[in-house]
């Protein structure tokens, strides 16, 4: 966990700077109003830790850079 602010209260400032930016939230905390709200306010994807293999990552991060 971060400790001067959560991942909803992150992404809003990574989008204040610079709405176009592409982001895909990563966590071990999440519940679906989470994942819905990250959705909601502009992530494109929403990933859960633990991963099984980093290529699942790698995978979300091509996607995400040839959309």
């Amino acid at each position: 966990m971060m400790p001067q602010m959560n991942g909803l209260d992150a992404l809003e400032k990574i989008l204040a700077n610079n709405p176009k930016q592409k982001v895909i939230m990563m966590t071990a905390y999440s519940t679906l109003d989470k994942v819905l709200n990250s959705h909601k306010e502009g992530a494109v994807h929403y990933l859960m830790k633990p991963f099984d293999s980093l290529s699942i990552l790698e995978n979300k991060i091509d996607e995400v850079l040839n959309t």
